[in-house]
């Protein structure tokens, strides 16, 4: 997060030093785990590889699952968002988002949200849903993470991102775009309308129960609390800035990783 000095650094109104922008910008989103967020996304885009590969020969060919992890790597994902964001910064929301997580809510939500990036949480989140499907449900916390997940957009970009990288396998080992027919290029795009609305349907529900796994250790009202900030226009900024850094930077690798990998066998498939 920001520290209280740099937040007193920029007066309101001072535009801020392109200097300190990046290791600001830097510093925030990795207090708020994007690099770890990021090789989760990177590790979902290798595990697609394997389902979205060309048949053999043409995957050993291609060096398709390496090509797929370099292009998608989490730390070269990580780099552009910070690139992207730093270009929207805003030093007034910047630092009032950053304040939020120097309160003592604020250091026990970072606190809750890096246990659930531990190795255990696997095994820790299954056995949480176990205990959850044998009571009732708690609808007033459903009802606030939901809100949360409206709020960050967590769910909705985390969707939209899985869906881009597996349209761009699918675009990329079925070679030239310009040698498609209509009915292939309609079939492709009927397949990513309905990756889409499923991918969305099934993190909306895994949104909510990973919340409420998170944040089990912080009371109602205290969710409440952080639901509110995350409503607050300091909130929305850094959310929207993130939402869209993240999905022009997984764009633009897809877009160069489907380029590779027509500059490689620019001939479609027989």
């Amino acid at each position: 997060m920001l520290c209280a000095g740099a937040a007193a650094a920029s007066a309101p109104g001072d535009a801020p030093d392109p200097r300190e922008t990046g290791p600001r910008v830097r510093r925030l989103l990795e207090d708020q785990h994007v690099p770890q967020i990021l090789e989760q996304l990177a590790a979902e885009a290798g595990q697609m590889a394997a389902g979205e590969a060309p048949p053999p020969p043409r995957d050993r060919e291609l060096d398709w699952s390496a090509r797929v992890r370099r292009a998608f790597a989490g730390q070269r994902l990580f780099e552009s968002v910070v690139a992207r964001a730093a270009e929207a910064y805003e030093p007034g929301p910047a630092d009032a988002f950053a304040r939020f997580f120097e309160t003592p809510l604020g250091v026990e939500v970072l606190a809750c949200e890096a246990r659930a990036l531990e190795p255990e949480t696997p095994a820790r989140f299954r056995a949480f849903l176990e205990e959850q499907a044998a009571q009732p449900l708690a609808e007033e916390r459903a009802a606030l993470v939901e809100r949360l997940d409206e709020a960050t957009g967590t769910s909705e970009r985390t969707a939209a991102a899985l869906v881009a990288i597996r349209a761009s396998l699918r675009r990329a080992w079925l070679g030239d775009a310009a040698q498609r027919g209509p009915g292939e290029r309609d079939l492709l795009e009927t397949l990513r309308q309905v990756d889409a609305a499923q991918t969305r349907a099934r993190l909306r529900v895994l949104s909510t129960q990973s919340a409420l796994f998170t944040y089990r250790s912080l009371g109602t009202e205290e969710l409440a609390e952080l639901a509110r900030f995350a409503e607050s226009d300091a909130a929305r900024w850094f959310y929207r800035t993130l939402n869209e850094a993240v999905g022009e930077t997984v764009a633009e690798a897809a877009a160069a990783f489907e380029s590779e990998i027509a500059d490689l066998a620019p001939r479609p498939l027989p």
